[in-house]
């Protein structure tokens, strides 16, 4: 009785931790002036310090106080609060810690570098310490220089303007870290010597340079201030070795509870322990008080024998100090031995010894291994390219095991297991993280020490034995190693290697039961037991037995079976009648678990007995749904991945952590989760059955990293032997429901060839048949559970119980129809290539995933969201904004299994609605809910609508539901309220159809549909939808032009009196016609092409309405978006009508406005813009947004914004004063049912009306004539002028709609040389736009502008935003989207787009386009300077995009396109092929290029002309196969050339080479990978180099048609994957001289290039910009 305890049996120990300790932060509250700080500045109004030192001078610096977290805070100004030398002291590098509360003013200041405590010593100086923002990294940073180590942390800081509190804490001791908010996310564990700095040597400065944030409560400790999230009292288990007293197994097992804060803390509570089958084994009430830094010990003494593998101890209670009070609540396993009875079993979890092995070399360790501690289980991410490694563990077997069959039980190993007991080899098995056991009874010594050796190899022991030796080369994390190497299964997570699972010894006696598989059934009140038994005698045996069902200890169901066993394995199948109303049924969240035990006894005694835990309950399927006990249920379901849940390294550490985590998913109503594409720890699978999750076992990921070879017949091989092992692996686990048998195959199988990592059509059929043999063959092993094929269509259904589809789509742009594409399910839609598939509902549907890939990029949001997707987090915005849409229709159409990716990605410590994702996902999948169908807002008051109520009833029971509604004007006007009444069974749906007018209004008006949902009087369910009424008015028009019409007369024209003239198209006049509006059919009208063309170049109007169709008729063309035919949906309110979309692939439901400003669009806001029709449709059928420089996009919509819905088109080669609009929203359909349609009208009819255009201009250029910039310019088409030395001559700048430069020191000396003719130009209306200047251009740019300009260095961490104002109108963010990877996980914008931006003053004549400021104008007069800091001309793998951001400012700009002028040559260059064929290394197809079907196929050979270029191709036909030469790679082609030599032996004026590149993705622009040297005959060299990103890309781009825009690309195939060639050609600067030779040589280790051809050039060919004299030259 120590200590104030109560408990019958405890140790105590009592140990001091010789630790120091401090305060907690204040994270929440108003920090206080404590025993641990030496200086608080509480920034109340003043700079007045509380400092632990006597009488020290106050602190200086200048602030202005406002608002703040507590009372007022600081601005501080530059420069910071600087400390007197007095304070230095005070600041201890060794020990202590800095926190205050921090604002963000806004957005912009993220961009800039910021410290926020410094002591001024020189970098990497021992004690040099900085909190600084690290804007490149978006970071915190905390510097701690110590001797020999500069090291640092970071943590991501939040990029907002809430207040935050931040910490850094520092302890030699521990190391140092960082805290945002409470929460550590920046620790570096390191210890060092104290360090002594002399009293002068620190200048303590707070805030150096904070900018304008807001600063308040600072306090400076001497100690490191505690985590406030980690535990007073830790808790950890122990147990000491087993004792066999009075024919019992004891073993001693406890807590041990240590006090880590700097306080005395009582523990009062409950402690119990509890084996394996939940039998509570003992329970103990108490206290205990800790002083600071103790620990104490509580023990209990347990007998064993029948406890199973491991026991749970638990401790629930309080903790307390004076009046701090904290919960206790833990849990721990301790693995037990049992070492009396017929089966005995050694527990050899826990403290090994584990050394690098060698994959390639299975020899035992050296004496000069090194060993470090581990304990086990154990799962590592990585072992990089180590591969396998040694675990060491000395044992003793205890005597009772003399005379047994003694076998070591390995429960999961990755992947491959070789075992040696006292350097004997006992066995091998690739493993696959499947349970085996090996026989060690010979080898083994009772009694005595013995040596256990395991050496495990990781992934690597998936590649064949002929690659091992290439891939031990390769360290991986998480991803495949590249290549498809593997012939053996793994899952999502390729990396992790260990003894992921428990070990045991077992000794058995001669006839022992092996396995037992149970089959609990629910509709046939049974339950089946197979069960094997080993007979491992030489004679038949006669035996008994005894099976039956334990309830704690006692009998609820007991059998008996006399049987023969044969020598060997016997399969025994015994079925027990049960009565089920004695039984308690596993249930979701209500598990119950019994104990079987299976014996067997020869002449009453016992020979073996083995205890299986389960838990007795059936899951089937039952048409559209599932029942569990014969409940029918729809599963609330989702998905995840190995390293989202916490603590799987090591499931016994974090035992309870991982098992809180499995528990906390009902918080979000998920009872069905599937552990993705793989295996996981057997241990998670236990814990399940605990909290009753029902669980999705899966074998397989067949996809990513699609690393599988599935033309190797083995690896079908080693699937066969793989599934048995992983069905019976997790057989009598009840939280297991359902086997899903791989992870998206099904996108791999419906092809082959080129665009499959499958193979040949051979392949292809194999391994769906063998795929489909595997899944009947886990079903006649398991007949108990359902099975499906995840994300893999219909190439299985025929196989599968439940169909089960990922990421379902309608075709063309899918989210541009949502909510439309939502109803996916009530349509005959093509999948996995099966066209016309729909649901039949003869098995329930699981969607077991969808929407993920919508938040691979901002562009597929932008379909729902347009420019506002572009944010830093659109992943979650996305879900946010699509995850509504699918799941309220799919769930009201009635989908068994919805699963939206993903309320648990990335990771999360809890399932807590805390979490954006996890509060949506928890209020869509509630288990009652109505929903709202329609979304159309947008209505003239006064007419009657009709909303669909869809109910549905998840919940487990009946339910009495009352949905209420009324329609809440804004101001207080409603209609209703009503409410309807009704019964729902479990898993039914019902839809009422409510009818109500809406008020009239006089001007527009915001209103609210409002629904509740009631289940017996209770709130279950809200939701609504919003509204905008609009009074029922004409616009008014003052109009003055002349109209004739093409097309049906209508009364609208009238009824807006529009003075319209129908036109004859037969015999048309347009004499006396200004403006002519077209909304007849297209077709009839082709022969009308030139007199409309007449019409508009002469200053006509033009106006089409109707959906996009062929525009042959005008003098401009445009293509509509291609469809792929009409597709239909289900209507609610008669299931028998269908709603028609003609053209899904080109219709849209929101359309969004591009250039807000423009007259057209006035009044029309983006809301507006959407869900015109009841069908939600706004624009039927669109253009593909034109790629020509002259048109202006105003509404777009879709995917990437890439659909045009109206365009106007300025025609006229030099007036630019006719215009065409093109117009595909439907105003005159919906002129009387839609306030927007009749607003647009209006607003387009006034806008041609007035129209007048503005001549069009060239452009000129201030740049190099074959620079990048002139480059790209020319390749859009733009006219333009090369001024560089040429501004003299220039006395009329006005020819120049622009004049653009390129920003270095000669062409900004050049402008300011001219300043005052510029400023001139620029008054009178001219643009001047300067491209990218630097920081160091400032001064000169100033004397220059307007208003003054700082050029700072930009880090994008967030997608760049464009205002669409001035000259940015028309610009999508996409096109300044260019990301640092591909879909489905893209990072941010990559830093390429932009490395400066442009800081301006705030100013009236200042317009910042784009946030962060990368493109900016000023005003001056009537024109404009216009600066950009985008490096458009030099993209290459963006160059789509590159040219969708300038394309819109040349528009803007007001400049002319040739791009119709014929493209001629000056001179003939005299091309000469150089013989490549002797050179030759490699095939066009196949080889390199990867498996038979890729390459660079469809290549023409022999003489070619290439995009003017003439070259002579070698034909593999001819020449071995051999048709390029493949250059050296040490890493991706170490047989490649190292050096080619090419003769030529003549004067040339140049060198073309024609060539393409592999494995260069990944590297950056500008990156040499060719070596080019020419040799002249007089011994002179000129040397250039092939680079990345200007002169060659990947022959293999994600996106072909953006690849096929790059300048150099001459030429690409025709068939997928679309490969380039593209052309080098190196200029001679001494054409006077004799090439003797160019010299080719590899200049990169990763990427390599490939030759196809070579010719020399006798003349250089002539430029575009040479045919024009210098407009404006004197």
């Amino acid at each position: 009785m120590r200590q104030g305890l109560c408990f019958l049996s405890l140790t105590v120990c009592l140990t001091c931790l010789n630790t120091a300790f401090s305060q907690e932060m204040s994270v929440s509250e108003k920090p206080a002036f404590d025993a641990s700080t030496t200086v608080l500045l509480p920034l109340d109004g003043s700079l007045a310090a509380q400092t632990s030192g006597d009488a020290l001078p106050a602190v200086t610096g200048n602030a202005r106080f406002v608002p703040g977290r507590f009372d007022s805070a600081a601005m501080i100004a530059e420069g910071g609060i600087a400390l007197p030398k007095e304070y230095n002291s005070l600041l201890d590098v060794n020990h202590g810690s800095f926190e205050f509360f921090f604002k963000a003013p806004d957005s912009k200041w993220h961009l800039e570098t910021h410290t926020f405590l410094t002591n001024n010593l020189t970098h990497c100086q021992p004690g040099y310490m900085r909190l600084w923002y690290w804007s490149d990294e978006r970071s915190l940073r905390l510097d701690l220089h110590l001797d020999g180590d500069c090291g640092y942390v970071t943590c991501r800081m939040p990029n907002d303007t809430d207040w935050h509190h931040i910490a850094a804490v520092w302890d030699c001791r521990k190391g140092y870290s960082l805290y945002i908010d409470g929460v550590l996310c920046g620790p570096k564990a390191i210890t060092w010597a104290e360090m002594y700095l002399p009293p002068d040597a620190q200048k303590i400065v707070i805030g150096d340079s904070v900018g304008n944030a807001v600063i308040d409560e600072v306090r400076l400790s001497k100690a490191a201030r505690k985590d406030p999230a980690a535990q007073t009292i830790a808790c950890s288990s122990f147990r000491q070795p087993a004792q066999v007293i009075n024919g019992r197994t004891l073993t001693t097992v406890g807590l041990k509870f240590t006090n880590q804060s700097d306080e005395k803390w009582s523990v009062s509570g409950d402690l119990s322990v509890v084996d394996y089958y939940q039998n509570p084994l003992e329970q103990k009430k108490g206290n205990l008080t800790l002083p600071p830094g103790q620990s104490q010990n509580i023990s209990f003494e347990i007998p064993t024998d029948h406890a199973g593998p491991y026991l749970r101890i638990r401790v629930n209670g309080i903790q307390t100090s004076g009046t701090k009070k904290k919960e206790l609540v833990d849990e721990k396993i301790v693995f037990v031995d049992a070492l009396t009875g017929p089966r005995l079993q050694l527990d050899l979890n826990g403290e090994w010894e584990v050394c690098d092995g060698d994959a390639m070399k299975m020899t035992l360790p050296t004496p000069q291994a090194k060993w470090e501690k581990i304990e086990l289980p154990h799962r590592d991410w990585t072992w990089n390219k180590v591969h396998t490694k040694w675990f060491r563990k000395r044992i003793v077997l205890p005597s009772q095991m003399q005379g047994k069959t003694i076998e070591l039980k390995l429960s999961g190993v990755r992947f491959r297991a070789d075992v040696f007991v006292n350097g004997q080899s006992v066995g091998d098995q690739d493993t696959d993280q499947m349970p085996f056991a090996i026989d060690i009874t010979n080898v083994v010594k009772v009694g005595s020490e013995n040596e256990l050796l395991v050496a495990v190899t990781d992934w690597v022991s998936l590649v064949p034995p002929e690659l091992k030796s290439r891939y031990a080369e390769v360290g991986i994390f998480n991803t495949g190693p590249g290549g498809q190497p593997f012939i053996r299964p793994h899952g999502t997570m390729v990396s992790p290697g260990g003894i992921v699972d428990p070990i045991f010894i077992e000794a058995t006696n001669a006839i022992s039961v092996d396995q037992c598989y149970l089959t609990p059934s629910v509709r046939k009140s049974s339950l089946t037991a197979k069960t094997l038994i080993n007979n491992r005698t030489n004679t038949v045996k006669k035996v008994r037995l005894d099976f039956s069902v334990l309830d704690k200890e006692s009998s609820t169901l007991s059998s008996k079976k006399e049987v023969v066993l044969k020598p060997g394995v016997n399969e025994i199948t015994h079925v027990m009648r049960v009565d089920l109303s004695k039984l308690t049924l596993w249930q979701i969240a209500k598990p119950f678990l019994y104990r079987f035990r299976a014996g067997i006894a020869i002449d009453n005694q016992i020979q073996d007995q083995m205890d299986v835990r389960f838990g007795f309950r059936e899951f089937w399927t039952d048409g559209p749904v599932f029942r569990l006990n014969g409940q029918p249920i729809r599963p609330v379901y989702t998905s995840c991945i190995a390293y989202q849940i916490p603590g799987l390294a090591s499931v016994v550490k974090d035992w309870y952590p991982l098992k809180r985590y499995l528990g906390s998913c009902f918080n979000a109503h998920i009872n069905l989760l599937r552990f993705h594409s793989e295996p996981n720890p057997i241990l998670v699978n236990d814990i399940a059955d605990e909290v009753g999750l029902m669980i999705v076992s899966e074998a397989i990921h067949a996809t990513i990293p699609c690393a599988y070879n599935w033309s190797d017949p083995r690896l079908l091989e080693n699937f066969q032997t793989y599934y048995p092992r992983w069905v019976h692996r997790e057989f009598n686990h009840p939280s297991v429901v359902i086997r899903s048998i791989e992870n998206e195959l099904g996108f791999l199988l419906p092809r082959s060839g080129p665009g499959t990592n499958v193979g040949s059509e051979q392949v292809v059929k194999r391994t769906r048949n063998g795929m489909r043999e595997l899944g009947r063959l886990v079903k006649k092993l398991d007949p108990s559970r359902p099975i499906m094929y995840h994300g893999s269509g219909q190439n299985f259904y025929d196989v599968a119980d439940i169909y089960n589809v990922h990421y379902p789509a309608i075709g063309g742009s899918h989210h541009a129809l949502a909510p439309v594409s939502s109803r996916w399910i009530t349509m005959p839609i093509s999948l996995y290539g099966y066209p016309k598939w729909k649901w039949d509902h003869q098995k329930p549907l699981v969607i077991g995933e969808h929407d993920c890939c919508l938040a691979a990029t901002p562009a597929h949001l932008s379909a729902i969201q347009g420019n506002d997707a572009y944010v830093e987090d659109w992943q979650t915005l996305a879900y946010q904004t699509h995850w509504p849409i699918s799941v309220e229709n799919l769930r009201s159409d009635g989908v068994t299994v919805i699963s939206p990716w993903n309320p648990l990605y990335p990771v999360i410590p809890i399932v807590d609605e805390k979490y954006p994702n996890v509060k949506l996902f928890k209020d869509l999948l509630a288990p009652i809910v109505t929903f709202v169908r329609e979304s159309r807002s947008g209505y003239f008051g006064g007419r009657q609508i009709g909303r669909c109520l869809t109910t549905i009833n998840d919940s487990p029971s009946a339910q009495n539901l009352t949905v209420k509604w009324q329609f809440v004007l804004e101001g207080g006007k409603t209609v209703g309220p009503e409410e309807i009444t009704f019964v729902l069974q479990p898993t039914e749906i019902k839809k009422n159809i409510i009818r109500f007018s809406l008020p009239s209004v006089a001007s527009p008006a915001r209103a609210r549909l409002q629904v509740e949902t009631f289940a017996d009087g209770e709130l279950k369910h809200t939701t609504g939808r919003d509204f905008e009424l609009f009074p029922n008015t004409l616009p008014k028009l003052n109009l003055s032009a002349r109209y004739g019409l093409i097309g049906p007369a209508t009364d609208i024209w009238s009824q807006l009196n529009v003075p319209v003239k129908v036109l004859d198209v037969k015999n048309i006049d347009l004499t006396d016609i200004d403006v002519v509006l077209i909304a007849a059919d297209a077709k009839p009208l082709k022969n009308l092409e030139p007199t409309l063309e007449t019409f508009v170049s002469k200053g006509g109007r033009i106006v089409v309405f109707g959906p996009a169709a062929a525009t042959d008729y005008l003098p401009v063309k445009l293509d509509p978006v291609k469809s792929e035919g009409p597709v239909s949906y289900a209507d609610d309110e008669d299931p028998n009508k269908r709603i028609t979309i003609e053209y899904p692939g080109s219709a849209v439901t929101r359309t969004f406005p591009r250039c807000p400003d423009h007259p057209i669009l006035k009044d029309l806001t983006k809301n507006r813009l959407r869900f015109w029709r009841e069908d939600h449709i706004t624009a039927e059928a669109t253009f593909v947004k034109p790629a020509d420089g002259i048109s202006r996009t105003i509404i777009d919509g879709g995917h990437a914004m890439d659909q045009a819905a109206l365009v106007e088109i300025p025609v006229g080669t030099d007036t630019g004063q006719g215009l065409i609009v093109l117009n595909t929203l439907p105003v005159l359909d919906l002129f009387d049912d839609q306030p927007a349609a009749r607003i647009l009208l209006g607003n387009l009819l006034q806008y041609v009306d007035t129209y007048r255009g503005s001549p069009l201009k060239p452009l000129g250029i201030l740049a190099d004539r074959r620079s990048e910039m002139t480059r790209f310019l020319e390749a859009l088409g733009v006219e333009f002028f090369c001024l560089t030395d040429r501004l003299d001559t220039i006395k009329d700048f006005s020819a120049y709609g622009a004049i653009a430069v390129e920003a270095d020191e000669k062409n900004l000396e050049a402008l300011a040389r001219h300043h005052d003719v510029l400023d001139q130009y620029v008054r009178n209306g001219g643009v001047v736009w300067v491209h990218r200047p630097q920081p160091q251009h400032a001064a000169i740019l100033n004397k220059l502008l307007p208003v003054p300009v700082e050029i700072k260095r930009l880090v994008p961490y967030a997608p760049i935003r464009i205002t669409n104002r001035d000259l940015s109108a028309g610009i999508v963010n996409e096109s300044l989207f260019w990301a640092r990877s591909y879909p489905p996980y893209c990072g941010p914008t990559d830093v390429r787009v932009a490395t400066n931006r442009i800081v301006a003053p705030e100013h009236e004549d200042v317009l910042v386009l784009a946030d962060p400021e990368v493109l900016v104008t000023m005003i001056a007069g009537r024109g404009r300077w216009l600066i950009d800091q985008v490096a458009w001309e030099s993209e290459y793998g963006e160059r789509q995009r590159a040219e969708n951001f300038v394309r819109p400012i040349l528009t803007n700009l007001g400049l002319r396109f040739r791009t119709n002028l014929p493209e001629t040559r000056t001179v003939d260059p005299g091309y000469r092929a150089i013989d490549l064929a002797p050179l030759c290394n490699a095939p066009l197809v196949g080889g390199l290029w990867g498996s038979a079907e890729l390459g660079i196929k469809k290549l023409p050979v022999g003489a070619q002309v290439f995009k003017d270029a003439q070259y002579t191709l070698v034909d593999p036909k001819t020449n071995a196969d051999k048709g390029c030469v493949a250059f050296y790679s040490a890493k991706h082609n170490p047989s490649g050339t190292k050096q080619v030599v090419l003769p030529v032996d003549r004067k040339a004026a140049g060198v073309n080479l024609l060539i393409t590149s592999l494995w260069t993705s990944s590297l950056s622009v500008k990156t040499p990978i060719l070596n080019v040297d020419i040799d002249y005959t007089d011994g002179s060299r000129d040397v250039t180099t092939v680079c990345i990103g200007r002169d060659v890309q990947d022959w293999y781009q994600a996106d072909p048609a953006s690849a096929a825009r790059h300048p150099a690309v001459v030429w690409t195939g025709p068939e997928s994957p679309q490969p380039s060639l593209y052309q080098f050609t190196w200029e001679n600067p001494n054409p006077e001289r004799i090439v003797r030779s160019v010299t080719l040589r590899p200049a990169d280790s990763d990427g390599y290039v490939v030759l196809f051809a070579a010719s020399t050039l006798d003349r250089l060919p002539g430029g575009p910009a040479e045919r024009f004299i210098i407009p404006g030259a004197q």
